[in-house]
């Protein structure tokens, strides 16, 4: 039986089709693989000091997000949505809700099967040019992996590399061996197939048969699936690998001062956005004064690393309690497991790995 909620379009905000919530309009920017470079994290920020509430919010998904934003006729301002395409944030407008690529975030870094970095453009380029994908739900999920740890990531469709030139894509239950070369045209087919058949499903999960339909649809072999792990937490924070640095805003929420200086560390370089609301870089200098100085975390022991939170009240209609001032209360009190602080039921913003759900004000979860 389908939800009764899957019956209406999804709901996932973009720039175009903002959520408004108590605070104002939500708009969602997609960076596919978590890639953004320096002078657009910056832009992004002006944009926001600008128009929305002066942070960008990390999402789960490694995307950024305004928010408090005055909309008029359910579309935010003109300048906004400029500002954003002048940046290069929304290349199309019409796939930009669908542009949902996660991908391994050390990819190219630090040891892995191959560097998927390219392959991340590779397959946004494709989604695009593919008219019909333009009518994927907001939620369905693409992911490329070259080390296991996007395995458990409720992507519909996976590209899991072996080695450089050869790897499996996962779809529902079943694997399919594919050439690298060949791997974004399988990703594109099985999504296509998804489009004409899905009805008013969201995601491959949801749909009786674990996707077998979809591999018959497209003509290619599969057989059940073996390449599934367990969630590996990690937080990317820190030294990382030589040269590369991972940080971390407390919250998931990006301050004015925090971009400037990330800009003064990372110079021109590109930055890779994580699922666990961290940034890797390359730092031009390795005095970390002034990312530490703003508030940014690069401790891995830090307890920010353990405690996340929805928006809560005020600024979403939703929340019964400020859930960001439980948070903050929790890491003073010196948490010592992974929290969630969630201000209503729903529990957006709930992280993959195991965790603690706080979902009333002075929980003692210590």
């Amino acid at each position: 039986m389908i939800a009764p909620d899957r019956l209406a379009a999804d709901r996932c905000p973009g720039v175009l089709r903002p959520h408004l919530a108590a605070d104002g309009a939500v708009v969602r920017v997609r960076i596919p693989g978590g890639q953004i470079t320096v002078a657009a994290l910056v832009g992004l920020s002006q944009l926001s000091s600008q128009f929305a509430d002066g942070h960008i919010s990390l999402t789960s998904r490694a995307n950024l997000q305004l928010r408090g934003i005055e909309a008029r006729d359910g579309l935010v301002p003109a300048a906004l949505a400029d500002g954003l395409y002048q940046l290069g944030l929304v290349p199309s407008v019409s796939h930009e809700r669908v542009r949902n690529i996660l991908a391994s975030p050390m990819s190219g870094l630090l040891n892995g099967s191959a560097d998927l970095r390219p392959l991340v453009r590779e397959l946004d380029a494709a989604l695009i040019d593919a008219a019909l994908l333009a009518d994927l739900p907001g939620r369905f999920l693409f992911a490329l992996d070259d080390r296991g740890d996007q395995l458990a990531s409720g992507a519909d469709l996976t590209y899991l590399a072996r080695s450089p030139q050869q790897g499996v894509i996962l779809v529902g239950g079943y694997e399919i061996h594919v050439q690298r070369d060949d791997a974004v045209g399988a990703l594109i087919a099985l999504a296509a197939a998804f489009v004409r058949s899905h009805g008013a499903t969201w995601r491959i999960t949801e749909l009786p048969d674990a996707g077998a339909q979809l591999l018959s649809d497209v003509g290619l072999d599969a057989k059940v699936a073996t390449e599934r792990t367990a969630w590996r937490s990690e937080s990317y924070v820190g030294l990382l690998a030589p040269g590369v640095l991972g940080t971390h805003p407390p919250l998931g929420l990006l301050r004015t001062e925090h971009v400037a200086a990330i800009g003064a560390i990372a110079g021109a370089s590109q930055l890779i956005v994580t699922a666990g609301r961290s940034l890797i870089m390359r730092p031009k200098t390795a005095d970390f004064a002034a990312l530490t100085g703003s508030g940014l975390v690069i401790d891995p022991a830090s307890p920010w690393l353990s405690v996340s939170a929805c928006t809560g009240a005020p600024g979403c209609a939703s929340g019964t309690f400020s859930s960001r001032d439980e948070a903050r209360r929790i890491v003073a009190a010196g948490v010592t497991c992974r929290v969630h602080v969630t201000a209503c039921a729903r529990g957006c913003g709930s992280p993959n790995a195991s965790f603690i759900a706080v979902t009333s004000a002075q929980t003692d979860v210590t």
